[in-house]
């Protein structure tokens, strides 16, 4: 076996390894809210209140119930994976941008009421990644654009409040970056 391949099998299982503990995180508040009965949705993000602004780092943790929680689960754990694959060091300060940015902007924009679930982050990660993808020129990254269109090609309707908390998902769509000095933040408004 090559440097090269040995390398990718490395970059591959750590991404993997982050995928999964940052997955694993909402799996053990849940579990934790369960198991000790606890409300844990008063911790949530609400909209325009000093005191909800704390929302912005717990809100991807808590969630409604197991529903919930397992339908966030797959496209978290994919979009998670393909940041650590994708952009390995650059990964942890794109994901902090995204959450402060899709949690903020849902402060900032939100319905009144208490907002909880990964929906903000999971849609500013596909939007990240698809968007990265078209402007990038490397193949791995386009065809990883292509699989994020092709799973969650249908997320642009949840982006029409009037169907579904479309809200959070509106804002979701926050940053994404075109190289390694510039970050490029947007809207979908």
């Amino acid at each position: 076996m090559n440097d090269r391949t040995t390398d990718e099998k490395k970059e591959i299982k750590l991404a993997v390894v982050y995928a999964a503990l940052l997955t694993a995180l909402p799996w053990f508040v849940q579990f934790v809210s369960v198991v000790f009965s606890l409300q844990l949705k008063q911790f949530g993000l609400k909209p325009l209140e000093w005191k909800g602004l704390s929302g912005i780092f717990t809100m991807p943790l808590l969630h409604a119930d197991w529903e919930h929680l397992i339908s966030n689960t797959p496209a978290m754990w994919l979009l998670i994976f393909g940041l650590f694959l994708f952009y390995k060091r650059d990964a942890w300060p794109i994901l902090l941008c995204l959450c402060l940015l899709s949690g903020f902007l849902t402060w900032l924009m939100g319905r009144n009421s208490t907002h909880i679930g990964a929906s903000g982050l999971v849609y500013a990660l596909a939007a990240f990644h698809f968007l990265s993808g078209v402007i990038k020129k490397e193949l791995r990254q386009r065809a990883f654009a292509l699989l994020v269109a092709f799973f969650y090609g249908g997320f642009v309707w949840a982006f029409f409040p009037t169907l579904y908390r479309g809200d959070v998902h509106l804002v979701g769509g926050t940053s994404f970056r075109t190289d390694r000095r510039h970050t490029v933040c947007f809207l979908f408004s």
